[in-house]
């Protein structure tokens, strides 16, 4: 998996955020996933979130992130 990451900042804060869902958000990588999407608020927008069995994190990440699914 290759996440790319640009850097240009200006260009980016006039652009409305990406919206993602991420599938399996409870596992190692949907964590990660959500981990750079905090570490840049604004640039994204959490429409959805799935998890397999763990639905305490999962209700964790839905009110951290506003997701709508």
């Amino acid at each position: 998996m290759s996440i790319a990451v640009d850097t240009n900042r200006a260009e980016n804060s006039s652009r409305a955020p990406k919206s993602i869902c991420v599938l399996g958000s409870t596992g190692s990588v949907g964590t990660s996933t959500l981990d750079l999407v905090a570490r840049d608020p604004g640039r994204f927008q959490i429409d959805a979130l799935t998890a397999n069995s763990n639905v305490d994190l999962l209700a964790k990440q839905e009110r951290d992130f506003g997701a709508r699914f």
